[in-house]
C-alpha cells in the first residue's frame, strides 16, 4: 500500500517525465533514497515506452546509494549521463581538530541545521580527516558560506570535482556459501548469518533490495551479478552460482562489503 508520501512522489515523477516528454529537454529529480528509488523504477517502467523518452539513475559515482532520476529525449543517448555531472556539486569538509571523531549523521545533522532539504544531498562520503559531501550544484553557494561547523567540530569547505572524490578504502570479502534454493530468503540468511525467520522479517519490512529495487517476497529470484542491500546489514554482490550439488546445494560465490 503506497504512502502518502510515495503518492507524492509518483506525482513528482509523473510531472518531470511530462516537461521532458512535452518541452524535449533533460530534467531530474533531486536525490532519492533506495526506497524512492524502487518505487520510481515501477513508475519507469510503466511509463517510459509509451512516452518517447529515456531514464536512468546516477548518484555522481558507480557505487553510489542515493541516486538522481534523469529523464532525457529520445534523441539523447543514455551514455552521454556524464554531460550531467554539472548538476552535481561536490563540497569536502575538513575537521580543525582532528581528535575529534564525526560520522555520518553529524554531517547529515550540520546540512538539514541550514534548512537545506535531504533531497538536495546525495552520498556523505566519510573519512579520518573530514568527509565529501555530494550535492545539488545550486546549492553549493550556501554550503560554502554557511557549513562551516559540524558536531563539536568547527570545519573548512571548498567545492571540488567529482572526478577528486576521496573514497576510504573499502574493506570487502570474498566469500562462499551454500543454499537449498536460490530463493532471496535463503540466500540473505546465508549471507548476513540470519534465521530464516530473521530474513524473512527482514524481507517484509522493506528493508531488501536487489539491484535497487525493494523486495517483499520471500521468493523472489536470485542470480549472478546481483546486487542485494539489507539495511542495517550491509551489501553483498553474488559472483557467481554453481551447479547443485551431491548435498542437493547451489554453492554460491559474493563479495561482501
Amino acid at each position: 500500500m503506497q504512502t502518502k508520501e510515495d503518492k507524492f512522489l509518483e506525482g513528482q515523477i509523473l510531472d518531470k517525465m511530462l516537461q521532458c516528454q512535452e518541452d524535449y529537454v533533460p530534467i531530474h529529480t533531486g536525490f532519492l533514497d533506495l526506497h524512492q528509488q524502487s518505487l520510481a523504477q515501477i513508475i519507469v517502467k510503466r511509463e517510459i515506452k509509451k512516452r518517447g523518452i529515456k531514464a536512468l539513475f546516477y548518484g555522481g559515482y558507480e557505487e553510489a546509494l542515493r541516486r538522481i532520476l534523469l529523464f532525457l529525449p529520445e534523441y539523447m543517448e543514455e551514455t552521454c549521463y556524464e554531460r550531467f555531472e554539472d548538476t552535481f556539486g561536490v563540497l569536502e569538509v575538513t575537521k580543525a581538530d582532528r581528535k575529534i571523531s564525526l560520522k555520518h549523521r553529524d554531517y547529515l545533522g550540520a546540512f538539514t541545521g541550514l534548512g537545506l532539504k535531504r533531497e538536495m544531498m546525495g552520498d556523505i562520503l566519510v573519512r579520518e580527516e573530514g568527509a565529501d559531501l555530494i550535492v545539488l550544484k545550486e546549492i553549493l553557494p550556501i554550503l560554502l558560506e554557511e557549513y562551516h561547523s559540524v558536531g563539536k567540530s568547527i570545519v573548512q569547505v571548498r567545492e571540488k570535482t567529482l572526478q577528486e572524490l576521496i573514497f576510504s578504502e573499502i574493506t570487502t570479502t570474498r566469500e562462499r556459501g551454500s543454499v537449498s534454493s536460490l530463493r532471496l530468503d535463503n540466500v540473505l540468511s546465508e549471507i548476513f548469518h540470519l534465521s530464516r525467520a530473521q530474513a524473512q522479517e527482514w524481507i517484509q519490512k522493506g528493508n531488501v533490495y536487489v539491484n535497487y529495487v525493494e523486495k517483499q517476497k520471500n521468493e523472489s529470484p536470485i542470480q549472478v551479478g546481483d546486487t542485494i542491500v539489507a539495511r542495517g546489514k550491509g551489501k553483498t554482490k553474488i559472483e557467481k552460482i554453481e551447479a547443485v550439488n551431491k548435498k542437493n546445494k547451489f554453492p554460491i560465490y559474493y563479495i561482501k562489503y
